[in-house]
């Protein structure tokens, strides 16, 4: 087993992916976990055949984490990649894919706080071209923003989009 600093991550996963556990203590993590991963395979597939189907030059992917598109979806290979995330997570981010090689034209890390940092001024720092239709993820985050960062994140997202671009984005239900 690699021992780079995620042990107890990947300790869980194998939780999930073995038998269920007899003791009933152990059982709720064991649910939670497995439920949780259910959704998420699906709203991932979901989110990567809208990716596929529009082909965009540019994704842009917002509050991006851990995602791993620009280096799992083989069918990216023309496209840039914006990842779009606080530094922090950033950081964590680029040690863990020290080693691996992105699957797409070109992939950019752009360093925003959501409502702090402006994500028009970054995006374009970065490269983004306004002109060009893109496609935006916005997958998990909407839970964590201010009901204010939503909107500014939003009139950015228009402000930056082409025509026939397209925005995905997953959202709880009160």
């Amino acid at each position: 087993m690699r021992h780079d600093g995620h042990d107890d991550e990947r300790r869980e996963v194998e939780t999930a992916r073995g038998p269920a556990p007899r003791h009933w203590r152990d059982r709720p993590a064991y649910e939670l976990l497995t439920a949780t991963v259910e959704i998420l395979a699906a709203r991932t597939v979901a989110i990567d055949d809208a990716v596929r189907e529009r082909r965009h030059s540019q994704l842009v992917v917002l509050g991006a984490g851990l995602d791993a598109r620009a280096w799992r979806m083989r069918k990216l290979p023309q496209t840039t990649v914006f990842e779009v995330d606080r530094p922090a997570s950033q950081a964590d981010k680029r040690m863990r894919v020290r080693n691996l090689e992105p699957v797409t034209e070109e992939l950019a890390f752009v360093p925003v706080e959501f409502g702090t940092d402006s994500l028009t001024g970054a995006l374009e720092s970065a490269g983004h071209r306004s002109e060009l239709p893109t496609t935006w993820i916005w997958e998990g985050v909407l839970p964590y923003l201010t009901t204010d960062q939503v909107r500014a994140t939003l009139a950015d997202v228009a402000e930056r989009s082409a025509p026939g671009s397209q925005l995905i984005a997953t959202y709880p239900q009160r």
